[in-house]
């Protein structure tokens, strides 16, 4: 026997399903994102809050 789904299609609860995923990654994945970003960053601009999506103040010269 063949059960037809009642309300939303499977496609439409694939797409919604997809898309929560990808909130959820996108929540989990930023923080560890920051972490390593900060790692190479100058700390007083992490401290500052100037670190967003690039490391600041990065340098390969020796301190």
């Amino acid at each position: 026997m063949n059960k037809q789904a009642k309300g939303m299609s499977d496609r439409t609860s694939d797409i919604i399903m997809v898309a929560i995923c990808a909130v959820v990654l996108l929540i989990v994945a930023y923080p560890l994102y920051y972490v390593v970003i900060a790692s190479f960053s100058n700390p007083y601009d992490v401290y500052a809050g100037k670190t967003f999506l690039l490391p600041s103040g990065f340098s390969l010269e020796p301190v």
